[in-house]
């Protein structure tokens, strides 16, 4: 798929959860067990909301500005960059 702000192609994958944020890993990664703040990274993914800042578990944490089209399916939102 073709990005809409700057029209290179974007890569897919899948977002997962857990109790240290939200990451978006790329198709093909298979999710460890178990994850750190290291893990998105070395599995050539992203942080997309993470919720340990400094080592700290942070309980505020922001939203994250993101535009969907309901008749599409699609969200498009800004990531944290690591």
């Amino acid at each position: 798929m073709k990005c809409p702000y700057c029209g290179k192609e974007m890569k897919r994958g899948l977002m997962y959860s857990c109790k240290v944020g939200v990451m978006w890993l790329p198709e093909g990664e298979t999710p460890r067990r178990r994850w750190d703040l290291d893990t998105p990274k070395e599995q050539k993914g992203y942080w997309i909301i993470p919720i340990w800042q400094n080592g700290m578990l942070s309980l505020n944490v922001p939203g994250i500005r993101a535009e969907i089209c309901e008749e599409c399916g699609k969200i498009i939102a800004n990531f944290v960059a690591h």
